[in-house]
């Protein structure tokens, strides 16, 4: 154990500048699917880390001193998975869709009230009021044979997943044992503590850093998933500006 201490110190450490702290600016955004198309959208409440050591390194090398290797996600529970989102994401969709045409319908009826029936705009919107009432009625049962499958499949993979859960964390309980002691040992090597912020509505996090090796620690959980960030970057003692995206991020399963 101490000599792979000491091999992460040695590997990953460089020494702080003598000099006062540099302002480095941490954007958080990802992309989602929105009414037009893809749209960028910032992550706000999202606390972001600077440490002065490489965490999966330390994760990684008391992994690698375990006498068992971490349990696997199955992959038949991670195919579960995404058909559990995909489920979601077409209940979601329906839900959308019943919803608009709502209020489609609201809005033909008051104007069909300022009209005469005799009109012809209020036999028009009638006809569109027609339509879109049948397809609601259509978008209705899709809707909700839609969660019925999805609360189908979400039921049985809660099970498996649970259990997988289970032993995932009693592994980890285990071999990461030491986290906490390597993580100190890692700060007084480098002489440089950990900063923190959270970002705020915009997605940006303001910190303030000694120059050195940093990496940039972060997560946002997603319905079956979660972005994933651990990277490096040095501040060298000129303002430093950093995106967290889906570009640098690794999307790990969640269960």
């Amino acid at each position: 154990m101490r000599n792979a201490i000491l091999f992460l110190a040695l590997a990953g450490t460089i020494a702080s500048a003598a000099c006062g702290p540099t302002e480095v600016t941490i954007n958080a955004q990802m992309e989602v699917a929105g009414a037009a198309g893809t749209e960028v959208r910032p992550l706000a409440d999202m606390e972001v880390q600077l440490l002065p050591f490489d965490r999966d390194a330390i994760f990684d090398s008391l992994a690698g001193e375990s006498d068992t290797p971490e349990p696997a996600i199955p992959p038949d529970l991670l195919e579960a998975q995404n058909q559990v989102a995909e489920a979601q994401g077409e209940w979601q969709r329906l839900e959308s869709e019943w919803s608009l045409l709502r209020e489609d319908l609201l809005n033909l009826s008051t104007e069909m009230e300022r009209l005469n029936p005799a009109e012809a705009q209020y036999r028009v919107l009638f006809m569109e009021f027609d339509e879109k009432e049948t397809r609601l009625a259509q978008v209705e049962r899709q809707r909700d044979a839609a969660f019925e499958e999805f609360t189908s499949i979400q039921g049985s993979m809660i099970e498996q997943a649970d259990q997988v859960r289970m032993l995932r964390e009693m592994w980890g309980d285990e071999a990461f044992a030491d986290y906490g002691t390597v993580a100190q040992f890692m700060i007084d090597v480098s002489g440089l503590d950990p900063v923190v912020d959270t970002t705020d509505a915009s997605g940006s996090a303001l910190l303030d850093a000694p120059a050195g090796q940093y990496w940039v620690y972060a997560r946002w959980e997603r319905s079956f998933d979660e972005l994933y960030w651990n990277v490096p970057l040095m501040v060298e003692g000129e303002p430093v500006a950093f995106t967290l995206d889906e570009s640098n991020a690794q999307v790990r399963p969640i269960l």
